[in-house]
């Protein structure tokens, strides 16, 4: 057998290389998280990854959308909501567009969306649950 094997296994880690290798635009990781459970007050984080991006962060945003009420919550690095316990996360060099929650309260649990903004727009949806009882 040659060295890196083969079967079914391989089959698909070359398949899913090559489709990561021919694409020309942004993609979102597909390992991402979907399904985020937050601990009621304790700060949570929704991530976001977005594959060859590259310097195309000139023409095209990432942004978080809260389904609840249609609120543009983050575009980039900056934080479009007067309440300031989400704050949008991003390094330089990174394909990780985090949304952090501070506090995340039951009235958080939902559905947010990142999206790219290309021609249509690209979106993955994280659904948040917000778990816990007040005191």
């Amino acid at each position: 057998m040659p060295y890196g094997g083969s079967g079914k296994n391989s089959d698909t880690y070359n398949q899913n290389a090559l489709e990561e290798a021919t694409r020309s635009g942004p993609y979102f990781d597909k390992s991402a998280s979907k399904n985020v459970t937050a601990l009621l007050g304790k700060t949570t984080y929704l991530n976001c990854r977005v594959k060859n991006l590259g310097n195309k962060t000139m023409t095209l945003q990432v942004s978080w959308v809260r389904h609840r009420d249609v609120h543009l919550l983050t575009i980039g690095r900056y934080t479009y909501t007067n309440d300031q316990r989400f704050r949008a996360i991003h390094n330089a060099h990174s394909d990780d567009w985090t949304l952090q929650i501070k506090y995340p309260q039951h009235r958080d649990s939902g559905i947010y969306e990142c999206q790219v903004s290309t021609t249509p727009h690209m979106s993955h949806l994280v659904h948040l649950n917000v778990i816990g009882k007040l005191f």
